[in-house]
């Protein structure tokens, strides 16, 4: 995660780049640089930026171990809190929730409700958005009713198999393109995240 993010900063970080470019002339090998060297990199870039925003996704994914790491990114959103805020996703966890319980921290819970009237608004104004679908009624509230059913709640979920559903069509009946697809995807995406944000 955080090689991606010097990754995506250095073209907009001067500062970045002469920090870099001193650290390789120290050691040529990017394996040798140890994880601090490069941490200290990107926070003095990240206070020099006009405003920033880190998003760390998913860290209830991250190997059990590290949550030192959890802790750097806590310390890293109360840097500079004008300016660099420090975005977090994640399912429900215990272990992750303790290490993020700090007063500056603000904690999001999804609520279910929500997730489904957002998924259903987002699935009409695709099914219904001019020049890009002509569905039948009834084809529209069959993909409206499988996709709402089978996405369980999950925005993603829903999204890429309205993704699916808009490529194949007029490829093979509409049915089968929704039931197929919410079978396939289904195994791949996981359950509802909740947002932190370090302010």
């Amino acid at each position: 995660m955080t090689r991606d993010w010097l990754s995506q900063l250095l073209e907009h970080s001067p500062l970045l780049q002469s920090l870099l470019k001193d650290l390789m002339g120290k050691h040529p090998r990017q394996e040798d640089v140890a994880f601090d060297h490069l941490w200290e990199c990107l926070r003095s870039a990240a206070s020099n930026m006009p405003i920033l925003y880190c998003v760390a996704d998913a860290l209830d994914e991250m190997e059990k171990g590290n949550d030192w790491f959890l802790s750097k990114l806590v310390q890293l959103g109360q840097q500079k809190p004008s300016t660099l805020k420090v975005v977090t996703t994640s399912r429900q966890s215990p272990r992750i929730e303790a290490v993020l319980k700090e007063p500056f921290v603000i904690d999001i819970n999804i609520n279910r409700r929500s997730i489904d009237r957002d998924i259903a608004t987002y699935v009409n104004y695709l099914l219904k958005e001019p020049n890009k679908t002509d569905i039948a009624g009834e084809d529209m509230e069959v993909i409206k009713s499988t996709i709402q059913t089978k996405a369980s709640r999950l925005f993603l979920y829903a999204k890429l198999m309205m993704d699916e559903v808009l490529r194949k069509l007029g490829h093979q009946p509409l049915k089968g393109i929704a039931i197929r697809v919410t079978y396939r995807r289904k195994r791949h995406v996981h359950h509802s995240p909740k947002g932190a944000f370090h302010t």
